[in-house]
This record gives structure tokens, C-alpha cells and sequence, in this order.
């Protein structure tokens, strides 16, 4: 089973509640997924430290760019969440959103998610939810899932990588059983349940550690995974 955690920062109420409502329900049922909306900074800040608390980490922050402080206060660039989340959660990909054609929000893509190591991507929103956010579900499941399959090949093909680097710790191996047999087991049946929504670098990087076998009828969704 999968569990993905996702912060979202949007200042207009309306838009906020209905990508709460949206995003989980792009997902089988059997995937969990927990979005904590933020309307302000502040709110977001605070969801981030709650999380660290927890010794969590989100998978994807979708943060609109123009956001107020406080509530009541005015919009603006803030750069203070992607700093927080580059210190506190490295590995959390982070897509920013905005209805404003200004430079200083692509100065701040270019210097804080540059394309080179960054998995996250911009959305350019109008004051209808209709015509921008049918692009933005449409990529979550593939990058999400692939984000997840990559990180767990790394933490058991890499273990030389830091954990904090990778985002990953002990936890998720003891979710699946405590052993790394185990992990390996549930990591071959999550690509194989998930192959479908992977994007092309993704099953590239799979194939460097497994053999994949496509229309297998007597396995559930045609999908056989195998080690090398």
C-alpha cells in the first residue's frame, strides 16, 4: 500500500478546498494520500514543522507563489518555505503555481529548483480551477510514484547514500516488515502494481536493477519483476 503526504499552499479558500477534494481522488483507493492545506505561510511553516516533529517528510509541496504572510495580510514572493523545505526535507519535490507573469517568480525557480535537480515543475493558473488543474493531476501519479520507486531502489542498491540524502530512514523498511528481504519483496510487487503510471526515466532506472516482463496473464496486472 501506498502513502504519500503533500503539502498545499493556496491563498483562495475555494481553490484550496478543491484540490484537497481532487488530488486523493486521483489515486486507487488503496493509496493513501494526506494533504495538508495551508493558506498562508505561516500555516505552511507550521505544517512543516509538525511534520518534522513526526520525523516525517512530505513527497511534493505544491506552493502557489503569491501567498500572504498572515492572514489578512498582502501577497508576495516568499522564499522562506523552499528554504525550510530544502533544510528540514531535502527530498521533497516542490512545484510552485501562480496566476502572475513575473520575473522575480522565475528568478526564484531558477535559484532555489533549478531543471538539473529538481523533479517539480510550474503550473500557470487562471481564476478558473477548470482550465489549469486537469495538468496538474494528470502529472502527479506518474512523478509521485516514480519519486517512491526510485528512492527505495536507491536505499537498497545504495546504502552507501545518506538516508537524510535520500529522504528515506529506517522507517520505511520497518513499514514492510523489518527486514530488507522483505523491502525487496514489496518493492518488486509496488513496481509491478504501479508500472502503468511510471514515466520512461523512471522504468529506465528500474530496468538497471530488475528484469521486467510485460502481458504475464497469470500474474495480477501483467507485471513480472525479477532481479537482475
Amino acid at each position: 500500500m501506498f502513502e504519500l503526504s503533500l503539502l498545499v499552499l493556496e491563498d483562495v479558500r475555494e481553490t484550496l478546498d478543491q484540490l484537497k477534494k481532487l488530488i486523493p481522488e486521483i489515486f486507487p483507493e488503496d493509496v493513501v494520500v494526506n494533504v495538508d492545506p495551508a493558506e498562508t505561510v505561516t500555516e505552511a511553516l507550521e505544517f512543516i514543522d509538525q511534520m518534522s516533529a513526526r520525523r516525517g517528510s512530505y513527497d511534493l509541496a505544491i506552493l502557489d507563489c503569491m501567498v500572504p504572510k498572515t492572514r489578512g495580510a498582502k501577497p508576495e514572493i516568499d522564499e522562506t518555505i523552499c528554504l525550510k523545505l530544502a533544510g528540514a526535507m531535502p527530498s521533497t519535490v516542490v512545484c510552485h503555481m501562480s496566476g502572475y507573469d513575473d520575473r522575480a517568480i522565475m528568478e526564484h525557480n531558477e535559484m532555489h529548483h533549478p531543471a538539473e535537480r529538481s523533479r517539480g515543475f510550474f503550473i500557470h493558473k487562471t481564476d478558473r480551477i477548470a482550465e489549469w488543474a486537469p495538468s496538474l493531476l494528470e502529472r502527479l501519479p506518474r512523478m509521485l510514484y516514480g519519486l517512491d520507486i526510485e528512492r527505495r531502489i536507491d536505499f537498497l542498491f545504495q546504502p552507501r547514500n545518506s538516508a537524510v540524502g535520500l529522504g528515506i530512514t529506517g522507517r520505511d523498511i520497518r513499514l514492510r516488515g523489518g527486514s530488507l528481504t522483505t523491502a525487496l519483496t514489496m518493492l518488486r510487487l509496488d513496481i509491478s502494481y504501479v508500472w502503468a503510471y511510471l514515466g520512461e526515466p523512471t522504468k529506465a532506472y528500474v530496468r538497471k536493477y530488475f528484469v521486467v516482463r510485460e502481458g504475464v496473464a497469470e500474474i495480477p496486472g501483467g507485471v513480472a519483476v525479477d532481479l537482475l
